[in-house]
């Protein structure tokens, strides 16, 4: 539980002090976590560990084709590339095996 927290909130997900028990590790949180805020956790995995805030737009263009709005994204490594690979395997895993395979 006291890493889980911490592992979180690197994650993009705020926790509030009622969220610190036990069934933090079954999702028992006090007000939740919004899908956007789940699916840009998740994508940290994906992206070898580094963390980006959604965005809705790419770029903007004018009828000429010039580049009005471009969004940049800032990335920021949250957890080691060698975490985000054991975890990706892992859901991997469990999806294609239906169980969690040891990392090594």
């Amino acid at each position: 539980m006291k890493q889980a927290y911490p592992f979180a909130s690197r994650l993009g997900i705020e926790l509030g002090e009622e969220d610190l028990n036990l069934s933090i590790a079954l999702g028992g949180l006090h007000k939740g976590v919004s899908p956007l805020k789940m699916a840009q956790a998740y994508a940290v995995f994906a992206n070898n560990g580094k963390y980006n805030t959604a965005h809705l737009i790419r770029e903007i263009t004018d009828t000429d084709g010039q580049i009005i709005y471009s969004h940049r994204s800032e990335n920021k490594q949250v957890i080691t590339t060698r975490t985000a690979n054991a975890m990706t395997k892992m859901l991997q895993s469990v999806v294609s095996q239906g169980q969690v395979v040891g990392h090594g």
